[in-house]
């Protein structure tokens, strides 16, 4: 046995153990992201290589599309367990579901989008059951999308406005039968979903995993308080809609951003009073906070406590990991040594 082998691996494995810890991660964290980018990316740059073959359309986003992926990945896979032991009909729906591959350009990287991981990010049990989604409701108003998404799943998309009739009865189809349960996932980059969506969908039996667009609802308050005639009109119809009501103009102009995210949750609240807060920041000071929201149970929802872990541990998990994992994983590093001051 070469025990000169074994110590230099060992004095190597520490000093990366410790850089990691002085980051305020332990090697665990370090294994675990690194899953889940190779969850998210494909194995040899999966998706970079779907993209290139099909010449889809991407949705190209920043370093924070990643973080916000990744939550949804993971709470995909722990809703479809769940639900697939008490439900018959379990069914996906993305409002607003894109091309389905994103491009993040901080990493020069291709990533499966939502609807490619609510297919695939589902599991498989040990005797061979799929815990897939029984249906999908996939919508974009891009044309473009709609292709790009058709080619690559091979599915049918609805080529409409979220907020339309034409969606909404197409959901109710699908979850008309007996047992039926949904997830949906609402990405908007602004005011896109109406709050009048929402409220027909809280009438349904589900959960929601909503990216709540903060700095672009900071934005429209700005606009409605900051102008005058047709730009304040405009920012307030389409802040009226998001909302719900009017009662948001009574925000402070000094406090904005929390005020009016605060008066969101609150109403979210009322129909699902158990929610998990993610805060993902985004280069320039933007924010996004990303919203699980379900009923309360008499269990009192125990599948929400791996998704507080998952809420704790992305915490201590900084963008400079993630972007020296990256290198790692399409093999510009090497895999101790660049790790290693």
């Amino acid at each position: 046995m070469d025990y000169k082998l074994l110590l230099m691996k060992y004095i190597l494995y520490s000093r990366l153990q410790n850089q990691l810890q002085d980051e305020g991660i332990i090697l665990d964290d370090f294994d675990w992201l690194k899953d889940k980018v190779i969850r998210l990316a494909g194995s040899k740059e999966k998706y970079r290589n779907v993209c290139n073959k099909s010449n889809s359309k991407t949705y190209d986003k920043g370093l924070w599309a990643f973080w916000k992926l990744l939550i949804h990945a993971y709470y995909v896979d722990i809703f479809t367990n769940v639900a697939k032991k008490h439900k018959s009909n379990v069914v996906y729906i993305d409002l607003l579901a894109g091309p389905g591959i994103n491009y993040l350009e901080d990493l020069d990287l291709y990533i499966a989008g939502s609807p490619l991981i609510a297919k695939h990010a589902p599991r498989v049990t040990k005797d061979g059951r799929s815990k897939a989604f029984d249906k999908m409701v996939l919508v974009d108003k891009d044309e473009e999308c709609c292709l790009s998404l058709e080619k690559i799943l091979d599915c049918k998309t609805l080529c409409a406005d979220c907020n339309s009739a034409e969606v909404m009865s197409e959901i109710a189809r699908v979850m008309k039968p007996k047992k039926s349960l949904f997830l949906t996932f609402l990405d908007p980059e602004g005011t896109q979903v109406h709050w009048s969506t929402m409220e027909k969908l809280f009438q349904l039996p589900g959960d929601f995993i909503i990216n709540y667009p903060w700095s672009g609802v900071a934005r429209f308050a700005r606009g409605y308080h900051g102008t005058s005639g047709k730009g304040r009109k405009k920012s307030g119809e389409r802040l009226d809609c998001f909302f719900g009501d009017t009662s948001w103009r009574n925000v402070p102009e000094d406090s904005s951003a929390e005020w009016l995210y605060d008066f969101y949750l609150n109403r979210l609240q009322e129909h699902r009073s158990e929610i998990v807060e993610f805060q993902i920041s985004m280069k320039g000071g933007g924010q996004y906070r990303i919203l699980i929201a379900t009923r309360k149970t008499r269990s009192g929802s125990p599948w929400l406590n791996p998704v507080r872990e998952l809420r704790d541990r992305l915490d201590g998990i900084t963008d400079e990991t993630l972007m020296n994992l990256v290198e790692v994983y399409k093999g510009t590093q090497r895999p101790l040594t660049d790790w290693i001051s």
